[in-house]
């Protein structure tokens, strides 16, 4: 209903017993054999705060504190950025600005944070496309790191990322015409 979610829970008598196409109520209400709870799809999901540190080994850390550690998270390469979004978590307007981070000599030079439609959208972008980027969450704590590779990793990563396997299959082609 709108941006909110009803949820209806129903003996099986009464369930049976209702058309299926019953009007659903516009709040929560209980009855005698229903109980209805309305849940609301963003329960004031936000983002506290948005930082970036350095490792000790050259790693770009950019450290996102949740308000609520059930937020909902998509991370994903688009062409030669990597894409934060947090679908249901509000961002307040003194978080929504371009962090430019090359100074701290790590593979990431900015981070741009902003709000895309109910949520957040962080664009990362690297210095070159020597790096590596990893996440993971401890409670309330999103990490999402970018380490640098070396040419050699690089390649390594490459050769993984892509490997053939299967039988060789050999094509030769002699006097083709239109």
């Amino acid at each position: 209903n709108g941006d909110r979610i009803l949820v209806t829970l129903q003996n099986s008598a009464t369930a049976a017993a209702l058309p299926p196409t019953a009007p659903m109520p516009a709040r929560a209400a209980t009855g005698a054999n229903n109980t209805y709870i309305q849940v609301s799809r963003r329960e004031g999901r936000r983002i506290d705060n948005v930082d970036f540190r350095r490792g000790e080994k050259g790693e770009g850390r950019l450290l996102i504190t949740l308000s609520d550690p059930k937020a909902l998270v998509d991370i994903k390469s688009e062409g030669r950025q990597v894409i934060v979004r947090l679908p249901d978590a509000e961002l307040p307007p003194q978080l929504s600005r371009r962090l430019d981070v090359l100074d701290f000599a790590t593979p990431v030079q900015y981070i741009e944070a902003g709000s895309e439609g109910t949520g957040t959208r962080m664009s990362v972008t690297p210095v070159s496309d020597e790096y590596d980027y990893s996440s993971y969450q401890t409670g309330k704590l999103l990490t999402v790191e970018f380490r640098p590779l070396t040419r050699a990793e690089k390649e390594e990563v490459k050769k993984k990322s892509f490997t053939y396997s299967g039988e060789e299959l050999t094509l030769k082609f002699q006097d083709i015409t239109e």
